[in-house]
């Protein structure tokens, strides 16, 4: 996976031919969790990394890389990789799964972010 860096310094996606980048890298979680450089665990993080990019996307009702009606700010994508972040962990730490609701924070962090149908 590769990010690019916008002029501040903050990882934005970017764009490339057939795909779009993650907003998380696998190095973000696992410092994120305090993991160390430890490789066992991987590929779980890696697909819950794109599960949780998934579920906040269902959430939020639009995708993260590409909603031309609804475009996501810097700010915006700070927020979408923050709520990652949590949800990541949470599975992390529970993975049975809970009882399949977000978790608080998570909800919290998207919540002036969803589109709504009317």
């Amino acid at each position: 996976m590769r990010t690019r860096r916008h002029q501040s310094g903050r990882r934005r996606l970017c764009q490339e031919p057939g795909r779009v980048t993650d907003l998380v890298s696998l190095a973000d979680i696992k410092l994120h969790l305090r993991l160390g450089d430890d490789t066992i665990e991987d590929a779980l993080l890696t697909t819950m990394l794109r599960a949780a990019q998934r579920r906040c996307e269902t959430h939020m009702g639009r995708k993260i890389d590409a909603d031309p009606d609804h475009p996501l700010g810097e700010d915006d994508l700070i927020l979408v990789g923050q709520a990652i972040r949590v949800l990541v962990g949470a599975w992390y730490r529970d993975r049975a799964g809970g009882d399949g609701d977000l978790p608080q924070p998570v909800l919290w962090l998207l919540q002036d972010l969803r589109v709504i149908a009317v």
